[in-house]
């Protein structure tokens, strides 16, 4: 794939975006924790707040991560079992995990497609954050990660029928 293409841009920019999305994100987590310990160690007077907006912010935080570590090909797998079988049942295992995701993906969207009527009035106690707005990019959040799981998908399929293999070849074994 040509490096300035419409996908790569797409995809740089997405990065960029998360990554200053991300960088907000931990900085609310690091100031929320912050002020709690503040408030409660000099004044002895604990705030309500902090733990909601940290845990919202964290799981904004995952969720905003998955497209880039998707894309990447940087999650937790296991390849050690992987390299010892015929290439064939590699590819197959490979294009089967990317099903499996694409099925994960799709019951994550249906669940949280289903409750959002039900929460989108509800917000938090202490802090008052709508449970709409962390829903909201959590499906955002699984619609682009499904985006690349499913453009990966595609182009392992393409490698494997140009060059045998489910996987790019690193530049030692070419």
């Amino acid at each position: 794939m040509k490096r300035n293409s419409i996908f790569e841009r797409t995809a740089g920019w997405y990065e960029s975006a998360a990554n200053a999305v991300n960088v907000v994100l931990n900085l609310i987590i690091l100031c929320s924790i912050g002020v709690q310990v503040i408030m409660r160690t000099l004044f002895d007077m604990p705030l309500k707040f902090p733990e909601e907006v940290s845990i919202f912010a964290l799981i904004a935080l995952i969720y905003s991560g998955v497209g880039i570590v998707e894309r990447h090909e940087e999650y937790l797998r296991v390849e050690v079992f992987q390299s010892l079988m015929p290439r064939k049942l590699q590819n197959c295992l490979q294009l089967l995990g990317k099903a499996m995701l694409l099925v994960l993906i799709f019951g994550i969207l249906q669940g949280e497609i289903a409750i959002f009527p039900s929460i989108s009035m509800l917000k938090t106690k202490a802090a008052k954050i709508p449970y709409s707005w962390l829903h909201g990019w959590i499906i955002l959040c699984t619609v682009i990660w499904g985006f690349w799981v499913l453009a990966d998908a595609v182009l392992m399929v393409k490698r494997i029928k140009q060059t045998g293999r489910a996987e790019i070849a690193d530049e030692e074994e070419e």
